[in-house]
């Protein structure tokens, strides 16, 4: 419990982790979303009411909006999993007796939020074949001859990520208080290339493991060849 003032009083019934990594597909829309950012923006440092955000929101946001249409957006965050329902601001007013008045409190699911760079079910579409067909055929023109299939490379490509958002995760949870100070309340358009650059300086510094897979990839599909 979070005590206010005399009359007023917050019971905070949520106890909010530190990360939380996006993955699916509704979340990442939901969170580059620019009718939903500013709300996710303002409950960086504590929870607040739906008035209460909807009056910081509008201190940030070019559009103004309405109490009624920050709720419905408050609703679809929080159907997405990025926003919930962390307690209830409790305020006692005198108007002929006592009067109780509880108003809901909603906060982050997550201390820090950021997005995955590769979703699992965007490398199983067209899109994803294109384009490691267009890495794999400039990759050979780089080697001058040393190709890699498609499906190797989604493979390689998938995992380097994947590890990479493990790292990052691993790396909040650790050092959680001072990465939020840095990146807590930056747009979402500049952390995600804040974490971009993150997760590729974090493969530099131990790319073996991705190399020996590379020259694998390089190797079967030059026996596949022969074959």
């Amino acid at each position: 419990m979070k005590r206010n003032s005399n009359n007023s009083h917050e019971f905070i019934t949520f106890k909010q982790p530190i990360v939380k990594i996006l993955r699916e597909k509704e979340e990442l829309e939901l969170y580059y979303n620019s009718k939903c950012e500013p709300i996710i923006r303002v409950l960086r440092d504590s929870p607040l009411t739906v008035s209460e955000i909807t009056e910081r929101y509008n201190v940030i946001s070019e559009k103004k909006r309405k109490e009624g249409t920050i709720y419905l957006f408050l609703k679809k965050l929080e159907k997405g999993g990025l926003i919930v329902q962390s307690g209830q601001h409790v305020s006692l007013r005198k108007k002929e007796g006592k009067t109780v008045y509880s108003r809901t409190l909603y906060s982050r699911s997550a201390k820090l939020i950021f997005p995955s760079v590769l979703q699992s079910e965007y490398w199983k579409t067209k899109k994803r074949l294109r384009i490691l067909e267009n890495v794999s055929d400039l990759f050979t023109l780089y080697t001058k001859g040393q190709q890699i299939s498609v499906e190797c490379l989604g493979e390689l490509v998938y995992e380097i990520y994947t590890n990479a958002d493990i790292k990052v995760a691993e790396f909040f949870e650790e050092f959680s208080e001072d990465v939020f100070e840095i990146i807590g309340d930056k747009p979402f358009q500049e952390l995600n290339s804040i974490m971009t650059i993150l997760r590729l300086l974090m493969i530099i510094l131990d790319p073996s493991v991705y190399e020996k897979q590379l020259k694998k990839c390089q190797e079967n599909d030059s026996k596949n060849k022969k074959d």
